[in-house]
């Protein structure tokens, strides 16, 4: 049976004050090389709100960003994630989307979501699969078994996203 499995994990950062925040925000953004997106980028950068090589959406082109007509599949998890928290926008959160940062090895990973508040920081990496999904927590790898076109099961082995969660967590301290 085919079932379409969405894994949501949320780590939270330590509780930072809004100076400290914008301190480490500014000085991410210097070191970070920008990817090149994939699809189009609806981008507000001004005193009121921060780019951190990412992309800071404005409320009225968030549904224009989530569009499935435009866009691919990829947004969708992500999607999901701020429909369930666009409530604590008005509540003075900010988001960030597909926010690259630094790692210690000189790469960068890839935040899929990122809510800044006044409690803390709250990080989301999104996954949209479907099929079986298996792993745990202390895992380093997980596998999804699904159903290929001719009917045969097909099992793919993928870097464990809590794993993957606690990079991010990493890359913002």
């Amino acid at each position: 049976m085919e079932t379409a499995v969405i894994i949501f994990f949320i780590t939270v950062g330590l509780v930072i004050i809004v100076p400290v925040l914008m301190i480490i925000i500014d000085s991410i953004r210097k070191n970070v090389k920008r990817k090149k997106a994939k699809t189009h980028e609806f981008q507000r950068t001004n005193d009121k709100s921060k780019q951190l090589s990412g992309t800071v959406i404005d409320y009225n082109e968030k549904s224009r960003f989530f569009d499935t007509n435009v866009y691919s599949s990829e947004n969708y998890g992500e999607n999901q994630i701020y429909e369930c928290l666009r409530d604590y926008e008005y509540r003075g959160c900010k988001f960030l989307f597909n926010a690259y940062l630094p790692k210690n090895n000189g790469e960068t990973t890839e935040i899929d979501v990122l809510m800044i508040s006044s409690k803390g920081i709250f990080v989301f990496e999104c996954k949209n699969f479907n099929g079986s999904v298996n792993g745990s927590g202390k895992d380093e790898y997980w596998t999804q078994t699904k159903l290929n076109e001719l009917g045969e099961s097909v099992t793919k082995r993928f870097y464990s996203p809590i794993k993957q969660n606690d990079v991010h967590v990493l890359s913002l301290r």
